[in-house]
């Protein structure tokens, strides 16, 4: 029988009184419970080419029709293999983010570049990764109360380690240069999410190699914030064959190894193949329990998900998927007086396969049956440590306040997230599998008892140290600074800031869209600089504040700032002293110094460099690594000024040359307002930048009393977007396709490009809009214009620093094409090409050979031809058009 089955089942609760003491037999719920971090979860990815963001509705449904509370999302970075991640795709994870905050929804993390299992697989190299989780941190961070857990993705196809350029010799030979690679991928992963975030490894054997040990963990390791303790497992090949398709190369070992050490870490993954009797009920059922399984995928693989129905487990798997906890009955006192002694027992247990891997509130709440007022207590346990399908007890004994008022009070058992932006939303709280206890308001748990708290009843005074405390009253903490806050708006996101504080303390963002109740929207590390907000709407005011929290107690609230979206896309600043342009611009590092914010924030434009300091700079030097190298520019070991190339003082720029400060002759404009220093350095005058995408920076105040750095007092990188390029190969051509009215417009991708923008004209002097395009399309036909009209054409590319100049005009006119009588052949452009190739002809269908005739891929008419997963080398393109086949070369660079 199984645990599912062995639950009591009572038609009517069982309460029994002796003296002051009140025993409760809850009856079990055995449908599915939408609870947080476990269960079946859905798959959803994004890419770069289009970003597609989450729908709340959708997310909403997942939980209230399905009972799912977990999305998988695989970020994939394709456009950025060899740049920084562009801002705007930073920002649309932070949307996806809140979208699934307000979904009541959890993510399970991770990073990807490539989809394709034949050479070259397309990942990124290791300086690249490393930049770009770096450029992650503060999006991790931000939003690492909706992230359940982080796969280590980036390297290889899917993100899953073994198809890759860049990590490997070839799939499966790892060199020790690539296993210490993966290793600090590893490790920069850990230091960019908060210490109670984990990360999952693809396969048991990772694990071993990264940590030279083979030695699971234990109650004494787990749960200890060391790198080992924090990495977990997913297999996403699960009972696939004797092996799970490599996930396992030594099972007399991993097994063992993994059915101790999923104890303490989470375990997850999906089904990739219908492999009898592997895949069978039996088998599955037990490989679930012994390895701790948390969460599975409900959308792949089908057929086996489909076979466990037909077998008929597929019920107990979605029931007992992670934890899943029962009363089974309760022993409390029912009578108390104040300053008297409170007795609680409370047998539970978990019959799912495994207990909750991230931190988890547990809250016994005395809550006043009149006046709604709590009181409430922490036992001093751990939720990730109790015993799984067997009965426990949580027992203690605690005081009642002796100022807490007559009356009675109702018992909760309340098991909440404890970040404090989820800690008072029901959808992130721990649900018990027991009728008639669920409170959907509070998300807390009945225990169907309640208490008399009078100063005439009769019972022990309580001589413990361990009380009941008011749920409102916090003692409350001093922190310099904790009252600044500060605030701008661009055309979809408002930008709030402060001095950075504590890395030990969270700060507790709070907003109100005027109806004066302020709502929690996000909990983030005092260390981080700013906190940008895309869940906003137009024309609507927001007013924002936060508090800073530590275990002792919390701050009184910050000052209030009011924001309103503003029509400001990109900026553009001019040099005046003012930050009222640099709305769309967050802060690189600030700091709190004598009671006051001091926020540096950089911005690279085309022709120069921007900064900004705000907050009183009486005395301030600038130092920036412009070729991100640490051989060259200023030497000093391991100190925060080691390889920086320039400093910029209120003398002007220097350059470090020949281990001294040698100032330049560029010219800095500066300009000083209300507390503000704004300067522009000409990039030209950076010599060794060219186009170096990756800098660092470091800045001292006030004679050096104040340290503008992160938060380890080392140098910020900086991540410099480049001006976008103009579209090459621009064209326009009649059509060979009906109406005769139609002209096609065609451009090649450009460098640096977020879009582009396409403007028609009949002069050649007054130019339209006419559309507006991602950089996936490459091709438009242009209906609906008048026959025998001549029309012009010009495009522009964009990126977050604005647009390109506008290429040069080109034109055709309408009307039927006069054929020649020698057709000409098509032009393939680029040629060579690395990843797209385009056809300066319409055609029906394609086919790509080898040079020794073998059939590489073939299709249908495409815009452009994706060829990035072919070997480099010479090709033969097979066109089939209208006037018959043709036949051209191209070379795969």
């Amino acid at each position: 029988m199984s645990p599912i089955q062995r639950i009591v089942t009572c038609s009517l609760l069982f309460i029994a009184l002796t003296g002051y003491s009140q025993t409760v037999t809850y009856t079990s719920d055995e449908s599915v419970i939408a609870n947080p971090e476990r269960g079946f979860y859905h798959h959803t990815e994004v890419h770069t080419g289009q970003y597609e963001n989450l729908n709340t509705e959708t997310l909403k449904g997942y939980r209230t029709n399905e009972g799912i509370t977990q999305i998988l999302r695989v970020f994939y970075l394709e456009n950025f293999r060899e740049s920084p991640i562009s801002g705007d795709y930073l920002n649309n994870m932070r949307r996806d983010f809140a979208i699934t905050r307000s979904a009541g929804i959890k993510v399970i993390v991770r990073f990807a570049y490539s989809q394709g299992t034949t050479a070259p697989y397309n990942d990124a190299r290791p300086e690249f990764v490393q930049t770009h989780i770096d450029q992650l941190k503060p999006v991790l961070r931000e939003n690492a109360d909706v992230i359940a857990v982080m796969q280590a993705g980036f390297i290889g196809t899917w993100g899953e380690w073994y198809y890759t350029d860049h990590f490997a010799n070839s799939p499966g030979q790892i060199s020790a240069e690539d296993w210490e690679n993966r290793r600090q991928v590893v490790y920069s992963l850990l230091d960019a999410l908060p210490d109670d975030r984990m990360v999952q490894l693809r396969t048991p054997g990772y694990k071993f190699t990264i940590f030279d040990s083979q030695e699971p963990l234990n109650e004494t390791t787990a749960f200890s914030g060391s790198y080992a303790s924090r990495v977990g497992h997913h297999n996403d090949c699960f009972v696939a064959s004797s092996s799970d398709f490599g996930t396992y190369v030594n099972p007399g070992i991993e097994k063992p190894y993994l059915r101790e050490e999923t104890r303490f870490t989470p375990m997850g993954g999906e089904t990739c193949a219908l492999a009898s009797p592997y895949s069978d009920c039996e088998n599955s059922l037990s490989d679930l329990e012994q390895f701790h399984w948390s969460y599975l995928n409900i959308d792949y693989n089908r057929q086996v998900l489909s076979e466990w129905d037909n077998q008929g487990c597929f019920d107990e798997v979605e029931l007992r998927l992670g934890y899943r906890f029962k009363m089974i009955a309760g022993t409390f006192t029912t009578a108390t007086k104040p300053n008297g002694k409170f007795a609680f027992s409370l047998t539970l247990q978990n019959d799912g396969f495994s207990n909750p891997y991230n931190p988890r509130l547990i809250e016994v709440i005395l809550k006043n049956t009149t006046t709604d007022a709590e009181y409430l207590i922490q036992p001093d346990e751990n939720i990730k440590l109790w015993p799984l399908n067997e009965a426990f007890n949580l027992t203690f004994e605690a005081g009642i306040p002796a100022d807490m008022a007559d009356g009675d009070y109702q018992l909760y058992l309340n098991l909440p997230d404890p970040y404090p932006s989820l800690y008072k939303n029901p959808a992130y709280a721990i649900r018990l599998a027991n009728e008639s206890t669920w409170d959907s308001e509070t998300g807390y748990n009945n225990l169907l008892s309640t208490v008399s708290i009078s100063a005439s009843n009769s019972s022990e005074d309580y001589t413990g140290s361990e009380y009941f405390t008011p749920r409102l009253t916090q003692s409350t903490i001093e922190v310099e600074g904790a009252d600044q806050i500060f605030g701008a708006a661009s055309n979809n996101a408002i930008l709030t800031y402060w001095g950075r504080q504590s890395n030990d303390l969270m700060r507790v963002i709070e907003r109100s869209t005027g109806t004066g109740s302020f709502e929690t929207i996000a909990s983030i590390s005092a260390a981080q600089d700013y906190f940008l907000d895309l869940n906003v709407a137009p024309e609507t005011n927001y007013t924002y504040r936060y508090h800073l929290s530590s275990a002792t107690g919390s701050t009184s609230p910050s000052a209030e700032i009011t924001l309103t979206l503003s029509e400001e896309s990109y900026p553009t600043i001019a040099i005046d002293g003012e930050s009222s342009d640099w709305n769309t611009i967050t802060p690189v590092s600030s700091t709190v110094s004598d009671a006051e914010a001091k926020v540096l924030r950089v911005f690279f434009g085309a022709q120069s460099a921007f900064v900004l300091l705000e907050g009183e700079a009486n005395d301030y030097s600038i130092y920036l690594d412009t070729d991100n190298d640490l051989s060259t520019g200023f030497q000093d070991n391991t100190g925060p000024l080691s390889g920086m190339d320039y400093q910029l003082t209120e003398n002007g720029l220097s350059m470090h040359s020949s281990n001294q400060w040698a100032t330049t002759n560029a010219s800095i404009n500066k300009a000083t307002g209300d507390k503000t220093t704004e300067l522009s350095i000409p990039l030209n005058a950076l010599e060794n930048l060219g186009d170096n995408r990756n800098l660092r920076i470091y800045a001292t105040l006030n004679n050096g009393t104040a340290l503008l750095s992160n938060s380890e007092g080392q140098p910020t990188n900086l991540y410099r977007a480049l001006p976008p390029a103009i579209p090459g190969d621009f064209s326009v051509r009649n059509s060979t396709e009906l109406p005769e009215t139609r002209l096609v417009v065609s451009w090649s991708t450009c460098a640096n490009c977020l879009g582009y923008t396409l403007e028609r004209s009949q002069d050649g002097e007054t130019f339209d809009l006419i559309g507006t395009y991602d950089t996936s399309v490459s091709l438009i036909r242009d209906d609906n214009l008048t026959n025998m009209v001549t029309y012009y054409y010009r495009i522009a590319s964009y990126n977050e620093l604005g647009t390109s100049g506008y290429s040069e005009t080109v034109d055709a006119t309408t009307g039927v094409i006069q054929l020649s009588t020698q057709p000409e052949l098509p032009v393939l452009f680029p040629n060579p090409t690395q990843d797209r190739l385009f056809i300066s002809t319409l055609y029906d269908q394609f086919a790509i050979y080898s040079l020794d005739g073998a059939l590489v891929t073939k299709g249908l008419y495409q815009k452009s031809i994706d060829v990035s997963m072919l070997r480099a080398g010479m090709y033969v393109l097979h066109i089939q058009t209208l006037e018959g086949s043709k036949q051209l070369k191209f070379v795969r660079k």
